[in-house]
């Protein structure tokens, strides 16, 4: 059965609405909602919630406040100025255990880069040690969820827990593991050992961005020019794209092979499964086209 040059192997249960935020039950709600703050690279993430709020834009704002005061607690400053603060993710749960009906549970991650953060944390710290002399000026210890080339896919789950998505290419047998809800995409080899990643800019770079700091794009490799008959390399951390367009037909054929893996002994699953993952294929490859 033909399934195309990229394979979709396996697809979490997902719902398509917003583009910034999710909505999902507790066994799915991203990794970072479990989490105050971490590092990745030279960035600190930090996160706040905004419990059983009653509309969703007051859950955003105060899920912000929340995170915002996450980031005063660790620069241990009165208050937050010169840095850039983006919005890397948002995440929202309409069914969030012990709130009444009709309200939601928002957590929101802001992202910061460390290098300011940590200026800033530094002033605020000499301040009070001019005040209190034997005040503790070291660092509040902070979860380091850094990547690194060779990571097992053990490692990379106990980091960040299950993907959304994985999906493969048979020319190179590469696997794409994609955490849609952080932003991130990594590319392992057949083995499961990490060969790259990337993760995407902030949610509200593009809107918001007023500091002078640049969000570093996706690398792209040169295509091979030593042989014009080998494949190009593709960057398979840049969202999928280069996928190819698939027909009708093929995608069917996906979304059965992905359902009867999904249900194997539940044909009814299965036949309900179909069109729901047909669409969301379909939403894959539109913006893998884009």
């Amino acid at each position: 059965m033909r399934i195309g040059c990229w394979s979709i192997l396996w697809a979490l249960p997902c719902l398509f609405g917003l583009p910034a935020a999710g909505f999902s039950d507790t066994s799915t709600r991203p990794f970072w909602t479990e989490q105050a703050m971490f590092r990745f690279g030279d960035e600190l993430f930090f996160t706040g919630r905004a419990s059983c709020s009653p509309r969703a834009e007051e859950g955003r704002q105060k899920a912000y406040e929340a995170a915002i005061q996450e980031v005063l607690n660790y620069t241990q400053a009165p208050r937050l100025t010169g840095v850039p603060v983006e919005t890397q993710m948002l995440f929202e749960d309409h069914g969030d255990i012990g709130c009444p009906p009709g309200t939601v549970t928002v957590w929101r991650l802001l992202r910061i880069p460390e290098v300011p953060l940590d200026a800033m944390a530094k002033r605020a710290r000499q301040s009070v040690r001019q005040i209190l002399p034997e005040t503790n000026s070291t660092f509040q210890a902070i979860q380091d969820l850094t990547l690194r080339v060779g990571m097992s896919r053990e490692d990379i789950h106990e980091r960040f827990g299950l993907p959304r998505s994985v999906l493969m290419r048979r020319s190179t047998r590469d696997v794409q593991y994609d955490y849609a809800q952080f932003g991130l995409m990594l590319t392992v080899d057949e083995a499961g050992s990490l060969l790259r990643w990337h993760l995407a800019a902030p949610q509200s770079a593009t809107a918001s961005r007023t500091s002078p700091v640049d969000w570093i794009p996706p690398l792209k490799e040169p295509p091979l020019k030593s042989n014009p008959n080998l494949e190009p390399t593709l960057d398979l951390t840049d969202r999928l794209r280069g996928l190819e367009a698939r027909s009708h037909h093929e995608l069917k054929e996906d979304a059965g092979i992905i359902c009867s893996r999904r249900w194997p002994r539940d044909p009814n699953l299965q036949r309900t499964c179909e069109p729901y993952e047909y669409e969301h294929l379909k939403l894959i490859e539109k913006q893998a086209r884009q």
